[in-house]
């Protein structure tokens, strides 16, 4: 092999070399993948959109996608998941949803010492409404861990300090209870109609007004707050305020959905449910919060034609007797964890 030739050969190799390192030098870099978006569900069966509580979880997770950069998008769905209140917890521990809401007095279906906030005529006033939910508080962490589920608020539940009872019938003596067909919140609140003669109907939320617009239903008992949001003054005539109620409220996420999040993100889920109760305890304690709600709430449902007051004074009495029956069966149906609670309550309740 001549030198000529070998020259020739070397020179060839090292412009394949050079012309290799431009080609790799001007060609485009490998994108960097962006972070993956994550969609979550947050399911609520108890609610409507437009209470306000409804609003809140919509400010929130907005909040959320602004925290997470868009990395963390949350939907709410409003029942429309097919899932009904009763199944609220159960959904989060088995992961078929991602967050969701379980009000203990409709849980309180299938665990009983849950039935607690909703008995009727257990507090005095609505500032005692925001001491129950404190001292529940350590049985619903347990309760919600043995559920697979992060319990991230649990806070009173806005424009709902009270129990009203919608119904297209007067109720002038207890005997006008008898018959009549009411849709109720809670097992608790159902007995004590039951005792006055009225019979207890289960209806998912989304189905209450076409219930009462075609008389499946004759009433409903819920909080003040779903008036406009349910339009119940276009299928009741009248709204009496009850009694104070612990219209306690909580949500959570699936502990299977929160573990899978990176920590950067679980801890926005973690600090936004913190501020959504400081939120709730703020709005139950400022005078334009909860009793300007009220306020205005019996307002427009008289500008809408209705008749809004409270029960006579005999009914009250009667309602009151019975719910110390209600008491009582309760009790037994929750047998130690009933005890439980009620002695947090009571030792809540005592402070100052």
């Amino acid at each position: 092999m001549n030198k000529r030739f070998i020259s020739v050969l070397l020179l060839v190799t090292m412009l394949v070399f050079l012309v290799s390192g431009l080609i790799c030098g001007c060609a485009k870099p490998a994108p960097v993948p962006k972070e993956e978006v994550i969609h979550w569900k947050f399911h609520t069966a108890v609610l409507v959109p437009g209470h306000p509580c409804c609003l809140w979880y919509e400010d929130m997770v907005r909040e959320i996608e602004a925290k997470t950069d868009g990395r963390l998008k949350v939907a709410v769905y409003y029942g429309g998941l097919g899932y009904k209140g009763p199944d609220s917890l159960s959904i989060l521990r088995d992961g078929l949803v991602d967050m969701g809401d379980y009000p203990t007095s409709v849980i309180g279906y299938e665990i009983p010492w849950c039935g607690i906030t909703g008995l009727p005529y257990l507090i005095g006033t609505t500032d005692d409404v925001g001491k129950v939910c404190k001292a529940i508080d350590p049985m619903l962490e347990e309760l919600s861990q043995e559920y697979n589920t992060i319990l991230l608020a649990n806070f009173p539940l806005p424009s709902s300090s009270w129990v009203a009872l919608y119904t297209n019938k007067a109720i002038n003596t207890l005997d006008d209870f008898k018959g009549m067909k009411i849709r109720q919140y809670s097992k608790e609140w159902a007995s004590l109609y039951e005792k006055a003669g009225a019979s207890s109907v289960y209806t998912d939320i989304g189905e209450v007004y076409m219930a009462l617009k075609q008389g499946t239903i004759d009433a409903i008992a819920t909080g003040p707050g779903v008036l406009e949001s349910m339009k119940l003054y276009e299928v009741t005539k009248y709204m009496y305020f009850t009694w104070p109620c612990d219209q306690q409220c909580c949500f959570g996420a699936s502990k299977t959905s929160f573990d899978k999040l990176p920590k950067d993100l679980q801890q926005v889920v973690i600090d936004c449910g913190k501020e959504f109760v400081e939120r709730a305890y703020e709005w139950m304690a400022t005078p334009t919060g909860e009793a300007k709600w009220v306020a205005e709430t019996k307002a427009r449902a008289e500008e809408y034609g209705m008749e809004v007051g409270t029960l006579p004074p005999d009914v009250d009495k009667a309602l009151i007797r019975y719910a110390e029956e209600v008491l009582t069966e309760w009790k037994e149906k929750a047998g130690p964890d009933g005890e439980k609670v009620i002695s947090l309550i009571r030792k809540e309740l005592s402070k100052d």
